[in-house]
């Protein structure tokens, strides 16, 4: 309960600052993690987990807890800025100013919903290249409907 309200927090803070998380990553999973590691530190019950959390008599749980958070989270900033910069320096990180106006659906992915603000929607792909290699007899036709149960 804790957890997820600091993560919901956590993301209307995202909006305010204008942070890049499409998808709410660090503000669920991030802020959920850490709030739940440290609340592990003190919950932490000798008879499901064999270690006792600051409620239990064992203060020195949290500091651990604290402890791992901030290793766990130097480690990652560290090998993400490694990744990155590899990525920036052999594919880049941007697409460009005509992909992502078309929007990456299509330029990317070639699908475009046309009237997706409402009413019907027929979906239309754009032309994909098919490459197979060796025998492909024993592959299902995937353009063959599967009978109902």
């Amino acid at each position: 309960l804790i957890g997820g309200v600091l993560g919901y927090f956590s993301i209307q803070l995202k909006h305010y600052l204008g942070f890049d998380d499409a998808l709410d990553a660090f503000g669920v999973h991030g802020i959920g993690g850490i709030v739940g590691g440290i609340l592990t530190g003190f919950f932490a019950n000798p008879e499901v987990s064999g270690e006792s959390g600051a409620f239990y008599g064992n203060g020195m749980q949290v500091a651990l807890q604290l402890y791992g958070i901030v290793v766990v989270a130097a480690w990652s900033g560290v090998v993400t800025a490694i990744l990155l910069k590899g990525i920036d320096m052999t594919l880049g990180l941007r697409v460009s100013t005509e992909h992502e106006q078309q929007g990456l659906d299509f330029s990317i992915h070639g699908e475009n919903i046309p009237g997706a603000g409402g009413g019907e929607i027929e979906m239309q792909k754009a032309p994909v290249k098919v490459i197979t290699v060796g025998n492909t007899e024993s592959l299902p036709n995937l353009n063959q409907v599967a009978p109902s149960p």
